[in-house]
Order: C-alpha cells, then structure tokens, then sequence
C-alpha cells in the first residue's frame, strides 16, 4: 500500500511540474467531456498552440489511471499505438476517443472502468524534453446517473 502512496506523490509532483513547463509552451490536452456515462465514449484532444513542432513517441502516447481509492495510480488502459515519432505541427491537433473499456481479463474480455475519477495522460516531447500533459474526467455508471437524476427531482 506505502508502495502506492509513493507512486502517487511521485506522479503527481511529476505530472504539476510538467504542467507548468507545458502551460509555457502553449500545449494542450483535454477530454471532451468532463463527465462521460458508462457506454459512452470519451474523446481528448491535443492542441499544439506553440510556435514549435512538438514530437508525439507514438501514435497514441496516452494512458488512463484510476484516481479512485481501491485503484489509485494503477493505469487501467493504454492504447494499442503504432512505433513511429509523430510530429504535430504549430496550430495543428490530433484526437483519440475511448470506449470506458479497461485492459482485457483472463478470459479475454474487456469490461467497462468502475465509476470514479480518472486521469488521462498524455507524452510529448519539446526540445527533446518528454513532458506529460494531463485531464482528469469522472465515470459515472448508468444506474448512477438515473439516481443522481431522482435526486434532483425530489429537490424541485
């Protein structure tokens, strides 16, 4: 468990740092929603704002963690991505979307995310420097919502 506690103060001092390096460099990355149902996809997009090309390591350089208690800091999935350097041009953006389905199980199948909080981070390279850009989004299953929904009812 210490284990994982570390991991996460290590991440997160890692992931401030570069955030504060990438807000220099006009870069960004954000999912499209900031609440998704479960069976809905997600999509993010990063935005190059410099007035440099910034070099992607794939073609997919993001993962998803699990900020939630039971899970936190575990990466519940990384995209299946292609072994070249990716360029992305100044005012140029490339998009990537997501099912909510993590890593497949021992029978090969593969489930949706557990409702929660969720980070999605992605890795680019400036001046030969590897920062991660991050967005952090909530899961909400659809049972979840038809309740949060009830209670909002019975409010008004």
């Amino acid at each position: 468990m210490r284990k994982y506690k570390i991991l996460t103060v290590i991440l997160g001092l890692g992931l401030t740092l570069n955030m504060a390096l990438a807000g220099k460099n006009n870069l960004e990355f954000k999912a499209d929603k900031s609440v998704v149902k479960t069976g809905e996809k997600i999509c993010f997009t990063f935005k190059n704002n410099s007035k440099g090309t910034v070099i992607l390591p794939n073609s997919a350089p993001w993962i998803v963690i699990s900020l939630n208690k039971k899970n936190e800091g575990k990466i519940v999935y990384a995209p299946i991505a292609t072994l070249n350097l990716v360029p992305v041009e100044p005012s140029k953006s490339i998009n990537w979307c997501w099912d909510l389905k993590a890593f497949e199980d021992k029978t090969g199948e593969r489930d949706y995310v557990r409702s929660g909080k969720y980070l999605a981070r992605l890795t680019v390279f400036v001046n030969k420097k590897k920062l991660f850009l991050k967005t952090t989004f909530k899961v909400k299953s659809s049972l979840s919502s038809i309740f949060d929904k009830d209670k909002k009812d019975r409010k008004n």
